[in-house]
């Protein structure tokens, strides 16, 4: 266990510095829900946004969906497929209002 002072030092970061801040990736995580609701084809139901993260469908039977993946990829963001016909995104530590805007007017740029 040489290691474990680095996971040690990553567990005491996360419960004393990262929980201040949980409630501004919730208050992302609901104003990317919101934005998603913009453009057409998404569906999701904002009150079921209680955490950080955002779960929404495509519904656009005329796009492949491993599509947006990829295409998002190479504007360098990362997205999971589909998974039971879901998609999520993710907010954290990292992801401010601004990126949120830059991955919703990427996304309208694929989709529309």
């Amino acid at each position: 266990m040489r290691q474990a002072g680095f996971l040690a030092a990553a567990g005491i970061i996360a419960l004393q510095d990262m929980t201040k801040r949980l409630g501004e990736d919730h208050e992302n995580a609901r104003y990317l829900g919101k934005r998603l609701l913009e453009i057409p084809g998404i569906e999701l139901n904002p009150d079921k946004i209680q955490i950080n993260m955002v779960f929404f469908k495509l519904n656009r039977p005329d796009f492949d969906p491993n599509l947006l993946v990829s295409k998002f990829f190479d504007k360098g963001i990362k997205i999971n497929g589909e998974e039971g016909g879901l998609f999520r995104f993710v907010t954290n530590n990292d992801v401010n209002k601004q990126d949120i805007d830059f991955v919703i007017n990427t996304m309208k740029k694929i989709l529309l």
